[in-house]
């Protein structure tokens, strides 16, 4: 008795899976399993062997005659309904697989004429623009996919609704992505209690000794071919940049004023 239990139970199971490639939801198998074990059936008789209130089994049947898997039919005062037989099942499969290798022949036609444009553009930069605070912390969160980053940032224009995220949430994430800076900064007092704090932060920071020479937007290397350009001033403003020309440019210019600090 058992073993028949769970072979009904496999069988149930592999013709649930089945019939989900169809875009059944697990109401819609059960209605037409139901009406294919025990043929016609009123609303009724339905809905006490499934426990389906009437209302929402109503809903089910007319989504299910719509699509052609049940169907109807009134004697007396009493409306019958009854699954298609599996035939019809087997022919719906075969027209979905019949359109599906039509799709997929179409998509395999254009394949090269869109790898032709790829490559027309393959070398221009590819450039994504951040606003506001929410789209300046989606561009830093995009920043830790990079385990080091190479960062000119203008500590004295960080505004106050990203002081929060900047000072400690966003650490907290550079550390658990194991994601280091190496941060250069203008010279000023905060930037002294900034580079204090380089060990908890996971990065290190050189300070920039010469006067006059303000960073007024942020720019930070990462990725490998990646440029993150903020500006906090008149509005919160990022682009991010991916051309490994300029990557390597400025990454070079990084590496020439951070070797010249001590």
């Amino acid at each position: 008795m058992l073993n028949t239990l769970q072979h009904n139970y496999n069988v149930v199971s592999n013709l649930t899976s089945a019939l989900k490639t169809l875009d059944l939801t697990p109401r819609q198998i059960e209605v037409y399993l139901t009406l294919l074990q025990f043929g016609q059936c009123t609303a009724s008789t339905l809905s006490n062997k499934l426990r389906i209130n009437r209302t929402t089994l109503y809903s089910i049947l007319k989504v299910m005659q719509g699509r052609g898997l049940v169907s109807n039919y009134k004697k007396q005062s009493a409306t019958f309904f009854s699954a298609i037989t599996p035939d019809l099942i087997l022919e719906k499969a075969r027209r979905k697989l019949n359109e599906a290798q039509t799709y997929f022949n179409q998509i395999e036609t254009i394949i090269p004429e869109l790898k032709s444009i790829e490559q027309l553009y393959a070398n221009s930069p590819k450039l994504k623009l951040y606003e506001g605070a929410a789209g300046i912390k989606s561009l830093y969160s995009e920043t830790l996919k990079s385990k080091e980053i190479h960062a000119f940032i203008p500590l004295h224009t960080l505004p106050k609704e990203l002081h929060s995220f900047l000072t400690k949430e966003y650490i907290d994430l550079r550390k658990e992505h194991q994601s280091f800076t190496y941060a250069m900064v203008e010279n000023s007092p905060f930037a002294q209690k900034y580079q204090k704090k380089d060990k908890d932060s996971h990065r290190k920071t050189k300070i920039i000794p010469y006067k006059n020479v303000p960073l007024d937007a942020e720019i930070s290397l990462y990725g490998k071919n990646k440029i993150a350009i903020i500006s906090f001033t008149d509005e919160l403003v990022g682009f991010s940049i991916e051309n490994q020309a300029m990557y390597n440019t400025l990454l070079s210019v990084f590496k020439i004023v951070w070797n010249t600090v001590k």
